[in-house]
């Protein structure tokens, strides 16, 4: 089977392009015939910087939105909630936009293009370009390289001296300076992501064979070559002190670089993780047609087990492409990003998307991509600790249903089903556990345990017994569910649900079963024991 998604025309919109990354920097490749647009994102760079955001009032009016729901008057409960629980502001901080490639090629307009192709290699993890106007035919090839930290495009003709071209870098807001460099070609953004936002710089390199090059105005512009080399990168202020130090020096380490060298460091690290799982469900191969004919086909009612199979990959490659080692985990899109003010802030929604992303990392053999969403709950659980204190005079550390790139751990929104659900630390924390399950590895267990028995920790304060003597959450909520109680009165803001059930059952076993590994004190283990034994029993509803 061959791994390809491809089309044979452009992207129509930000949806129909195509995604490359390497964990970091992510592109969205559109394949225009005479205007191309890449479209950049960086996974570090998000509008503003951290804030605390506590309602001060939270914790002297949580015995009483406890007592309401306890009398079964929802609507007071939730009226009161509302008003003393809601976080101040209201809103974490949202992931941003890099910016623009945009490439103006001369070509014969007279002549039609014929042939056109765009594709995405799964197995080497390159996106490509191709077509033909008159006797030549162009090829583009973009792809992420994670061992060199770089974007890279490379653009040739079958015709000697016959691409004739202009490249720029662009955003929209936020740019502080523009740079320019005359003699090494490149061109430069800077500037800050909002007032305290991230500092970010962006950079573009070209190099050519054949033919001339030169700046003119914002744009290189290159005439009569044979290939054209594009180098871009990015980086910010949060991973490193000096973003546009650190720019400068990747691209000068590749200078000179052939595009065979960073190619076959690029798939060498990609095929490392990628080739590790084969899927062959045996079906007939249409890999001759594009993709969103062979989808249409499915609509239709027709078989196509390999395409199936080619989701299955899909789903791995995106998960290479947007988390690696030393980077921060995928977030709602990722790593890529087309809006200023994306969905839901394109943050991490932990009430389920989050694990989500990551659920297939151990099972599809890409456990070294778990990796970041454990660096990211160290930098959540100093504020999930300040939450709890706050917020409920607990201990340990809590996480409600979203949480950014600063680890912001108190409520997001001020949507009933949804905001006030203390369980997001808890269920994250079980990735530490799946993850050793997997790997075995004693040492990672001992590292983050503090992670989940503090997860734990938090509950040992916040729960209480129901009217039947069990352990339960109170406040909380079955996230976007309603009820309603025999008085005909609904709500959303609950006791008890039965996922936070599930989820304490799951965590109070791994912390029970880790605590014995790592040689945890007998009595804080026969804590958790206790605990677990007095949550409400799984039962079969109507």
């Amino acid at each position: 089977m061959k791994q390809e998604l491809w089309y044979r025309e452009p992207a129509g919109d930000w949806n129909e392009a195509l995604p490359i990354g390497n964990g970091a920097l992510g592109a969205m490749i559109f394949g225009g015939i005479y205007n191309e647009r890449v479209q950049f994102s960086e996974e570090s760079l998000w509008y503003g910087g951290y804030r605390a955001r506590h309602n001060e009032d939270a914790a002297k009016n949580l015995p009483k939105v406890r007592t309401l729901l306890s009398a079964g008057k929802i609507r007071e409960a939730e009226k009161l909630l509302g008003m003393s629980m809601f976080a101040v502001p209201q809103h974490e901080r949202h992931y941003s936009v890099l910016g623009d490639f945009c490439v103006d090629f001369y070509h014969d307009r007279v002549k039609d293009c014929e042939a056109y192709k765009r594709t995405l290699d799964l197995e080497a993890g390159v996106s490509t370009v191709s077509y033909q106007i008159g006797e030549t035919t162009y090829e583009r090839k973009y792809f992420c390289s994670y061992p060199d930290q770089v974007f890279v495009g490379h653009f040739k003709a079958s015709q000697k001296g016959a691409l004739e071209l202009s490249v720029y870098i662009d955003r929209d807001v936020y740019v502080e300076e523009v740079s320019f460099d005359q003699e090494k070609m490149r061109t430069g953004l800077s500037g800050q992501s909002g007032p305290d936002g991230v500092k970010y710089d962006y950079e573009l390199q070209v190099e050519i064979a054949g033919g001339s090059v030169e700046l003119i105005g914002q744009r290189i512009y290159v005439k009569d070559c044979d290939e054209v080399l594009i180098k871009i990168t990015g980086a910010t202020n949060f991973k490193y002190e000096d973003a546009k130090r650190e720019v400068t020096k990747r691209l000068d380490s590749l200078e000179g670089k052939k595009v065979e060298t960073l190619y076959r460091r690029h798939v060498e690290d990609y095929q490392r993780l990628m080739g590790r799982v084969k899927l062959d469900l045996m079906g007939e191969d249409l890999s001759k047609l594009p993709t969103d004919q062979r989808l249409e086909r499915m609509r239709q009612g027709e078989e196509d087990k390999d395409l199936i199979a080619l989701y299955f990959q899909y789903g791995r490659y995106l998960m290479v492409s947007s988390s690696r080692p030393g980077g921060l985990p995928s977030n709602l899109q990722g790593i890529w990003n087309g809006q200023w003010q994306p969905p839901w802030g394109s943050k991490y929604t932990i009430n389920i998307n989050t694990e989500m992303n990551y659920w297939p990392a151990e099972k599809c053999q890409l456990s070294e991509c778990h990796l970041p969403l454990f660096e990211h709950m160290e930098r959540m659980k100093p504020h999930g600790e300040k939450t709890a204190q706050k917020m409920y005079h607990c201990g340990g550390w809590v996480a409600h249903h979203n949480t950014d790139i600063w680890g912001d751990t108190a409520p997001q929104d001020m949507w009933m089903p949804g905001t006030i659900w203390p369980m997001g630390a808890a269920w994250l924390s079980l990735h530490i556990w799946e993850h050793y399950e997997y790997t075995n590895d004693l040492n990672f267990l001992k590292e983050k345990y503090h992670l989940l028995k503090g997860a734990g920790d938090f509950f040992k304060d916040y729960l209480i017994k129901d009217e039947k003597g069990y352990l339960v959450t109170s406040p909380s909520v079955s996230p976007e569910n309603t009820y309603v109680l025999p008085s005909g009165e609904s709500g959303t803001v609950c006791i008890g649900p039965t996922m936070d059930n599930e989820i304490l059952h799951e965590l109070f076993s791994a912390i029970i079963k880790s605590g014995q590994l790592l040689g945890e004190k007998p009595e804080e283990i026969q804590k958790y024991k206790e605990l677990c034994s007095q949550l409400t029993p799984l039962q079969i509803g109507k």
